[in-house]
Parts: C-alpha cells; sequence; structure tokens
C-alpha cells in the first residue's frame, strides 16, 4: 500500500492518483506535475467547458468511470461539484457531468474511500455539511449516495485522503481553516463506514495548505502544513506511526501567506524535500532536507516577484527523472513550468504555458490523452466573463519534420508518413498529413545547409483543417528574440516563405467548414509576399479557430525584417467564426512578431483575442518605418485586448499608412492599453501614423489607458460614433499629434453646450474650463470650473504638457492628478486642483467623464500655465545660452533685463505692458539671430516660448 501513501496534497486537496500516475512512470512521492521547460514539446490549450462560468477553488483527475482514462473532477464558490468524463479514447471531448448543486465545495478529491476499487469523491462543502463523501455506487460515476464525516460552524477546510495509521486503507486529513486545527479521521474498518477524529495539532492559526509524505524516511506518513496567519511552513513527525503521536518541526517561519505545500525529491539525493508557493508573498520557494531525516533545512528561493502564487505541483513532465515544478499566478494569469534543469533544484528555466487564463486557482496534471506524456489542467476562479474557467494543456512529443524547400505534395495522404515520394518532406506534404489526423501535430524543420532557407509555394498550401503546431525555430541556426517589449528584436529565423508564385492566397489559411480548428500554433517564419496575408481567411468563409497563438514571426518582411515585402493582410481573422483564445505576439520576448501589414480582426464571435508585444509597421530595429498598409483593425469583435501594462504586453504601431489603431463595428468590446502608437521603440523618435493614432467609429465599447500617442498626423484619439457614451480614455500620454489629442465627431473642438444636451460621440462630453493656474515653489495650484448635467459625478483628469496643442486646446503629456466633482442644479461644479510641480511640463489641460459605465470621456480642455512661472521658464533658457557660451554676455544680460519688466508688469497687474515687453523681447531674439549672433536653432525655441507666454495673458 506504499502507493496509496504517496496520495498527494494541496491546497485544497491535492491526490497522487497511483493508479493513473502509474502508467506514465511517475515516481515523486508527493503530488503530480512538473515541467517542460527546455524540452522541444509544445503545450496546447484546450477548453473543457466553455459553457460554465463557475469560480473554481479545486481540480483533479481520477478515472472516475473506471474506462482507464483520466476524468475531471472541479469545485468551487457559486458552483456545482461536477466530474467531466473523458471520452473514449481521449479525443479530447469531455461530457459534464453534476455530482450535486446542493452546496459550493471548497475541496474535492476523488479517492477508493471503500476499497471497493473505484473511484468515490472527498468534499468540503460550504456550511450545510462540511466534510462529506459521495459514493460511487456502481463504479461508472452516474449514480452517488452522500455520506457525512464532520460538521461544524465554519468552512474551507483542505483535504487529502492518506493511510496515516498504517493499516491499507484510506484515511482522511483536513485542515479546518477557521478551527485553527489539523485533524484526521480513522477509517475504522476500511469500508468508509465508521470514522474516528484524532486531533494532530490545535492552534495552528489558519492552516492554509496541507501534505501528506515521509519527510523523515522512517516508512510512514508525516504531514506537511502552511500556516497562512503565522507565516509558517511546518511538518508534523507521524511519531508512532500509528497517527496518534506527532511532533512538529519548523522548517520556514517566514514564508509569507502559504498558500501550497507539497513534497518531492528536488535536488536528487533521495531524500524528501518540501515545496511551497506564497500567496501574499509572491513567492516559490523549495528547502532542501540536509540530512533527510527532516532536521535540518535550506531554502532555496525559485520565483519571486511571482504576483499572487496559489497551487503548485511537482512532477517529472520533461522524463528526465527529476522533479520539475509547474503554477499558477493569480495575479498574472499564467500558467507555467519550472524545469529543475540539473537535477540539484539550484538552476531553474522557468516557459510559460500561458498567460491568458484569467484568475487561475488550483492547477493539476497527467496524462490526459493516453499518449504517455504529462498534461496540465486547471480552473480559474474568474468573475469577468471572459476566457474559459476550466482548460487542460496538452504536451505534444512527436513531429512531422520538413527537409526539403521543394513544395511536392504527400505521396500517400493519412499513412502517417510525410514524404512528397522522393523521400523528401516538404511543408506541404507536412501539412496534408497533419489535417489527415485528428489532434494537434508538430511540423517541424530539419533543412540541409546553412540557411535562411525559402520555401516557394507554386499553389496555395493546404488549408489547416486540424490543430498543427508549426514551428520554424526548430531548424538549426534559428533564434527567437530575447529583448523585451518594446525594444528591437534579435531574432534568426531560418525558414522564409515567399508566396510571389502561390497566387491570390494565404500563406495559412483555414479549411471550408464549420469544424473547429483546436490548437493551432505558427511561430518562428518569415512570411512574404502572399497576395492575401500570412495567416488568415475571407470574411464569408466558415471555420472555427480556439487556443491559436502567432509568435515569433516577422509577416511582410524579408527575412532580416529590414525591408518590407508585399502580401495584403498581415493577419486576417474575418467572417462569422468563432475565434476563441487567439493571441498574436504575447508578453515573452520570444513570442513578439514584427509585422508588416494590417492585422484585421472581424468577427461578431470573437473571445478573448490578445495583440501583444508586436512591432508593427517598423522595422525590426523598431526605430525606422517600413510602411504597411494598416496597423491594427477590429471590426464588430468584443473581448479584443491591444496591449496590456505588463511588462512585455504592449505593441508599437507606428508608421503605418492609415490610423494605428481603427474600431469599426456596432458590438465591438475592446481594450487598448500599453502601447506605443506613433513612437519609435524607444518611446522617443517621432515615426507617427499618417491617420490617427486610434480612429473609433461604430464600436460599442473601448477603454483606453495607459498609450503613448503622439506624432500621428492625424488626431491623437478620433471618435465619430453617433449617440454612444461609452469610450473611456482613461490616463493616456497624449502629445504632439497633428490634430487634436481627443477629437469627438472628427471635426474640431467641440464648444461647450448648456447643460451638455447635445448629442454625439460620448455625448459631446463637455470639458472642463480652466481659468486659473498659479505656480510656486513646490506646487501647481488650478482652478476652473466644469459646465455639464445637473447632479452628476464627474471624474476630472489632470495632464501637464511642454507645450500647447496649436488649437489652444490638449493635449495630454503626462498625468497629474485626478478630482471627482459633482454638479448642482445648474450643472455647475467648481473646483480647484493641487498637485506637485513639474517644470519641464508647465502647461495644464483636463478632461472630464460622467461617472457611469455607459457614458465616456470629453475632448480636452483649455490649454493653461502661470505666465509668470513661463517668464521664469524663459529667463533659465537665456541664462543658459549665456553660461554656455551661445549667447554673448551683453546681448543676453540685455534680454535678462526686458524679461525682468515683463514680471514686474504682470505683478502689478499691467498685462498690455507685458504683451508689449514680451513682443520687446521677441524682436531682440530676431533682430540676434539676423545679426547671426544667434543660432536660428536656438533663438527660435525662445520667441516660440514667449509667444505662448502672450497667448496665456490674452485668455480670458
Amino acid at each position: 500500500m506504499s502507493t496509496t501513501k504517496l496520495l498527494k496534497a494541496r491546497r485544497l486537496s491535492r491526490l497522487l492518483f497511483l493508479f493513473l500516475l502509474l502508467t506514465v512512470g511517475l515516481w515523486l512521492t508527493t503530488a503530480v506535475p512538473a515541467s517542460n521547460a527546455a524540452v522541444n514539446t509544445q503545450f496546447i490549450r484546450h477548453s473543457v467547458d466553455d459553457n460554465v462560468n463557475w469560480l473554481f477553488e479545486d481540480i483533479q483527475l481520477g478515472d472516475m468511470d473506471g474506462d482507464d482514462d483520466l476524468d475531471i473532477v472541479a469545485a468551487g464558490v457559486s458552483a456545482c461539484l461536477a466530474w467531466w468524463e473523458n471520452a473514449p479514447g481521449n479525443t479530447g471531448y469531455w461530457e459534464k457531468h453534476i455530482v450535486t448543486c446542493d452546496s459550493s465545495s471548497y475541496a474535492v478529491l476523488p479517492a477508493d474511500l471503500d476499497g471497493d476499487d473505484d473511484i468515490d469523491i472527498l468534499a468540503s462543502l460550504d456550511l450545510d455539511d462540511d466534510i462529506v463523501w459521495f459514493e460511487n455506487l456502481d463504479g461508472t460515476a452516474t449514480a452517488w449516495t452522500k455520506h457525512h464525516i464532520f460538521g461544524h460552524e465554519f468552512d474551507r477546510d483542505i483535504l487529502l485522503a492518506a493511510d496515516l495509521d498504517g493499516d491499507n486503507d484510506l484515511d482522511i486529513v483536513a485542515g479546518l481553516t477557521y478551527n485553527d486545527e489539523i485533524a484526521w479521521w480513522e477509517n475504522l474498518f476500511g469500508d468508509a463506514g465508521s470514522w474516528r477524529k484524532h486531533v494532530v495539532a490545535l492552534g495552528p492559526d489558519f492552516p492554509n495548505a496541507l501534505a501528506a509524505a515521509d519527510i523523515d524516511g522512517d516508512g510512514d506518513l508525516d504531514l506537511l502544513s502552511g500556516i497562512a496567519r503565522d507565516d509558517d511552513i511546518a511538518w508534523w513527525e507521524n511519531s508512532d506511526g500509528g497517527g496518534l503521536s506527532w511532533q512538529m518541526h519548523l522548517v520556514d517561519g517566514a514564508f509569507d501567506d502559504p498558500y501550497t505545500v507539497g513534497a518531492a525529491d528536488i535536488d536528487s539525493d533521495g531524500a524528501l524535500d518540501i515545496y511551497g508557493a506564497a500567496r501574499t508573498g509572491d513567492q516559490i520557494t523549495w528547502w532542501r532536507n540536509i540530512n533527510g531525516n527532516g532536521q535540518l533545512w535550506e531554502g532555496h528561493v525559485v520565483a519571486e516577484m511571482y504576483d499572487q502564487a496559489r497551487d503548485m505541483l511537482a512532477v517529472d513532465i520533461d522524463a528526465d527523472s527529476d522533479a520539475d515544478l509547474v503554477s499558477i499566478s493569480f495575479g498574472l494569469n499564467q500558467v507555467t513550468v519550472w524545469e529543475n534543469v540539473n537535477g540539484t533544484g539550484l538552476l531553474w528555466n522557468a516557459v510559460l504555458l500561458d498567460n491568458s487564463f484569467l484568475d487561475p486557482s488550483a492547477i493539476i496534471a497527467g496524462d490526459m490523452d493516453g499518449d504517455n506524456d504529462i498534461d496540465v489542467a486547471a480552473v480559474a476562479f474568474n468573475e469577468t466573463g471572459f476566457g474559459d474557467n476550466i482548460a487542460w494543456w496538452e504536451q505534444r512529443t512527436s513531429s512531422f519534420v520538413v527537409n526539403s524547400t521543394g513544395d511536392g505534395a504527400d505521396a500517400q495522404t493519412g499513412d502517417g508518413l510525410c514524404d512528397d515520394g522522393s523521400g523528401h518532406c516538404t511543408l506541404r506534404a507536412a501539412l496534408m498529413e497533419a489535417n489527415a489526423y485528428e489532434g494537434i501535430d508538430p511540423i517541424t524543420f530539419s533543412i540541409p545547409g546553412s540557411g535562411p532557407h525559402t520555401i516557394r509555394p507554386q499553389a496555395p498550401l493546404p488549408a489547416i483543417t486540424e490543430g498543427v503546431i508549426i514551428d520554424g525555430y526548430t531548424q538549426p541556426g534559428a533564434q527567437p528574440n530575447s529583448n523585451p517589449a518594446p525594444q528591437g528584436l534579435n531574432t534568426q529565423l531560418m525558414i522564409v516563405l515567399d508566396g510571389s508564385q502561390a497566387g491570390d492566397s494565404f500563406a495559412f489559411t483555414f479549411g471550408l467548414n464549420t469544424l473547429t480548428i483546436d490548437g493551432l500554433v505558427i511561430r518562428g517564419l518569415a512570411i512574404h509576399s502572399f497576395g492575401q496575408g500570412a495567416i488568415g481567411a475571407l470574411y464569408e468563409e466558415m471555420y472555427h479557430v480556439i487556443n491559436a497563438h502567432f509568435a515569433g514571426n516577422f509577416i511582410g518582411t524579408n527575412g532580416a525584417g529590414t525591408t518590407a515585402q508585399g502580401g495584403g493582410n498581415s493577419i486576417q481573422l474575418a467572417g462569422g467564426p468563432i475565434l476563441k483564445n487567439i493571441t498574436i505576439g504575447g508578453p515573452t520576448p520570444e513570442d513578439r512578431n514584427l509585422i508588416n501589414g494590417e492585422v484585421g480582426i472581424y468577427s461578431r464571435y470573437a473571445d478573448m483575442i490578445q495583440v501583444q508585444g508586436n512591432l508593427i509597421g517598423t522595422d525590426v530595429s523598431g526605430q525606422y518605418v517600413l510602411g504597411n498598409g494598416g496597423g491594427v483593425y477590429v471590426q464588430d469583435a468584443c473581448q479584443v485586448l491591444i496591449g496590456g501594462l505588463e511588462i512585455g504586453e504592449g505593441n508599437v504601431i507606428s508608421g503605418n499608412r492609415t490610423h494605428g489603431i481603427e474600431l469599426a463595428g456596432n458590438d465591438g468590446c475592446t481594450i487598448v492599453r500599453g502601447n506605443l502608437i506613433g513612437l519609435a521603440a524607444d518611446g522617443q523618435t517621432p515615426l507617427g501614423n499618417d491617420g490617427s493614432g486610434i480612429y473609433a467609429g461604430e464600436h460599442a465599447s473601448v477603454q483606453i489607458d495607459g498609450n503613448r500617442i503622439a506624432f500621428n498626423q492625424g488626431n491623437g484619439l478620433t471618435v465619430v460614433q453617433s449617440n454612444y457614451r461609452n469610450y473611456t480614455y482613461l490616463p493616456n500620454s497624449i502629445f504632439n499629434n497633428g490634430g487634436l489629442g481627443i477629437d469627438l465627431n472628427n471635426d474640431g473642438v467641440t464648444p461647450n453646450d448648456l447643460l451638455d444636451s447635445d448629442l454625439g460621440p460620448n455625448g459631446l462630453q463637455n470639458y472642463p474650463v480652466l481659468e486659473s493656474v498659479i505656480h510656486t515653489a513646490d506646487s501647481v495650484n488650478i482652478s476652473g470650473v466644469l459646465h455639464s448635467k445637473p447632479y452628476q459625478y464627474y471624474d476630472l483628469v489632470f495632464f501637464t504638457n511642454k507645450q500647447c496643442d496649436a488649437s489652444g486646446y490638449g493635449e495630454g503629456e503626462a498625468f497629474a492628478k485626478e478630482l471627482w466633482v459633482i454638479t448642482d442644479g445648474n450643472g455647475n461644479a467648481s473646483f480647484t486642483a493641487v498637485f506637485p510641480q513639474q517644470a519641464e511640463r508647465p502647461f495644464v489641460t483636463a478632461t472630464a467623464s460622467l461617472n457611469s459605465v455607459y457614458d465616456g470621456t470629453s475632448e480636452f480642455s483649455n490649454c493653461r500655465a502661470d505666465p509668470l512661472y513661463l517668464v521664469t521658464l524663459l529667463r533659465g533658457k537665456v541664462q543658459q545660452l549665456i553660461n554656455d557660451g551661445e549667447l554673448a554676455l551683453s546681448a543676453g544680460t540685455r534680454l535678462l533685463a526686458k524679461l525682468d519688466n515683463v514680471e514686474t508688469a504682470l505683478l502689478v497687474g499691467h498685462e498690455n505692458t507685458a504683451v508689449l515687453r514680451l513682443q520687446d523681447f521677441i524682436a531682440s531674439v530676431r533682430n540676434l539671430m539676423n545679426r547671426r549672433q544667434l543660432p536660428h536653432e536656438l533663438g527660435q525655441p525662445l520667441i516660440d516660448t514667449a509667444w505662448a507666454i502672450i497667448h496665456q495673458i490674452n485668455l480670458p
């Protein structure tokens, strides 16, 4: 029964499914999965059930129906306890079966509690029953009887099943979280009919993680715990081997909010070590069992700043006989594997399986498709409605290997051999074979010679009808990019697809059917000169694509990414199909694409499409324009994310011949976040876009925040949607655009109106009127008034700028302050705002947004500055020219004297006199420039500043 002792534990329960994991040769004395990091295999995401939005807390695997494959069991808050049947033949189809919907469940655990050789379910329910087990009556998991084990006032118990007393049946262990207690229930007769409670410990403050393992190597099971409020990792020695006497041993007393604990031989020395995830501490750590008996421990950090680390497991996913780790980050929406590179636990290689699985809460692993490798499954506590709440990631370990640049068709499609009849495997033949088989088939490359190698199809390539991984980075000599966004790329590509002889086609298109392509990856290729584009299909074609990733490609350029190569739209996802969980690029350096050609998303059935980390419109350096047809175009599609605020998620969208981003269609709901739009990769060099930075048409809901939008020939943001008020522009940096910073209706500055009653984009929301700006030694004081609808709350956002827009309104270069106001019965709200001095940006603007989820943001207000402060800045510029030797002391002194006169006039309220003195200053500077006593490039900024001061003085 030693395998029973390997029953794994984790937060809200974990079980090492002996009968399942033995089938894939798992040897770890702990939980399940681990990682497949540096291994050259792929993990492909699949939806398990996209029709449930339950708030899951736990997921487990077990052969619930006795058909020799792994099924999924999951439960959570506001969710039923259910299991998903793995369809016969491991075809990837899952059928949901409800066990109970009577109560929420915080922990679920498949285990043969009654010893009848089928799998029952142990669960921690909410206040109704607490700890119960459901008997699998006939072994098919279609009929269940609930048995009560223990009830108490509070819930959220942590469960595992283990043979603590060594009598060859499964007992139950629980961390009674709100009772501050660890206890176990003895299975008295092995049939789960009678239970006797034994207390392990009273007083651990909020036990939050639990596991069972033979830590001291004496042949019986001990317990491990994570204590949330004490920040303790500890193990409890089973002193008598029968579970009646326990001794606590502290491992770490400063592990901030442990959420998961487990045991595995991390350093390959034959002794069980301990690993844990700290939720508040954002850390993954393991502790070395130095002498093998659990008395001395040495901590080793695997990862820090892993935001809200939750569940974690240890397993040998890459089959190299050491313990890897697989984990989830609730805060980063990530599923990550950590490869134990040399088996010592001292060097870890992190590989991101997924960064768009929103709010993951629990993880498990096992061979779910029966191909003798380890896959991963996870659930999410996700309330947004975006994405799936239950999914699995398939590990793929076999492939068709392209070894020729030829274009021959497969000689015998469906025989499992990629062969064009001459012994060569072409890309065309590999696609034909991949289409002939269900499931996801990798296509790799090993073409002889130094490369780069160019493949020139003589006709359209076969449409993709099944999941496939096309990986150009497998070609010897290819190297993914290692520079984080938004830097330029150092990608080395060795496979080029030249479509100049393929006719009017996409390089990779989708089959004309209503079947679903689940799991599509195209990476590491340079694709150019296809008549319709690199990846996609025409609008009228019907296809469904879910769980796709297009990463690390050069699209519409040569193989070096230095020159444009023609070919229509770069990526076009169009028509009436289902498009779900599709990522173009990604936050990690190796995922970033170079795209010269429009990224088009046209579908009312889109769900969770992300465009992240790409260079769109520039060359490989990100500093120069290549000039394509358009940047990113979204029509009708909902749940589209362009960019992001986390490191690496933002795109560079610059140098495009139309708008940087265009949003159209009535059904769209899009987030545009954290991008450089109109700037080079350095965030400074102007590249612009030929139209607006962002042009929003009839698009139902848009949130635009955290972007830098500058140097575009049109407006920064243009909104032309009629009568909609749900364009929200949280602070962006918008400056130096050819038109307005924000233009509602694309008709220039929209005047404020009485009671804000006009109709149009964002309701033509009135902007604040800034009446006064006063600079003190260390602060800026603004006063003004907002006139809009009566008795409403408004969010005012203030910005500082190096200069005013030529219109006198906007733009908004740097966020300064946010202020909420409420209008009175006349629609007026006076305000004052104070924020720290920003010497390099003396001009102030503001926007207003009505406090409603359906309402949006105004254009920028009038641009104001303190004339006295501007004079002070101008004096500083003149003095700097003198100090630098660019302006003679005598000439400079005369200019400073003129500015003294300006300052004096302003102090006594003689504004007309101040204007005359400034005009005199301007004439003197021009005279110096004409006499070549002051270079034009140094004198003109002085003149511009003087005119800006005159403009501010003349404002009402």
